[in-house]
């Protein structure tokens, strides 16, 4: 049994793009439930027109994820939407199964043919070529992301996901909580 790990905060990046931002596969529910939801309750000012996803904003989100008595309100709410964002040990309770691998999005290359190797498959499936870049940590997306929002939202929304960094071994992003 394996799983892929990525960045905390890049993957968060990733999940608000994917479901707010593009939603390619239109997932109507993010959309229509969920970003409302969000924006009335951690807007302070915003209009009816704000309520449609393209009116969220990352820091409403970062606010929403940040608040630990709130979010679990809202969670109950959106129920099984939110495993895009949840903690790795919320959604794969790396504490209780015991996995063979753990791979990382940044070594997914590597990782994805080491996994294919050990289950002994790699010879009838492999994965993709991945473009340059693709998985690399993106230290500058993550900048521009957070460079609006407040040292006190990003700290909660670290305190959040603390374990993911330390369990999996990503660095604490001094960068934006100092």
């Amino acid at each position: 049994m394996f799983f892929i790990v990525r960045d905390p905060f890049e993957r968060l990046i990733s999940a608000f793009k994917d479901k707010f931002v593009k939603n390619p596969r239109f997932e109507p529910w993010y959309k229509h439930d969920i970003a409302p939801a969000i924006i009335r309750k951690y807007r302070k000012i915003h209009r009816d027109s704000d309520l449609a996803a393209s009116g969220l904003h990352f820091e409403d989100f970062v606010r929403y994820l940040g608040d630990a008595e709130g979010r679990r309100r809202m969670d109950r709410q959106f129920g099984e939407h939110i495993i895009h964002w949840v903690t790795y040990a919320e959604l794969c309770a790396p504490c209780e199964i015991n996995y063979s691998v753990v791979g990382h999005h940044e070594t997914l290359e590597h990782d994805a043919a080491y996994i294919l190797r050990a289950a002994g498959i790699d010879q009838l499936v492999s994965y993709p070529a991945i473009p340059p870049g693709i998985t690399r940590y993106n230290r500058t997306k993550v900048e521009h992301y957070f460079s609006g929002i407040s040292k006190r939202d990003i700290r909660r929304l670290y305190a959040r996901y603390h374990g993911d960094f330390q369990l999996f071994g990503y660095l604490t992003p001094e960068f934006l909580l100092n």
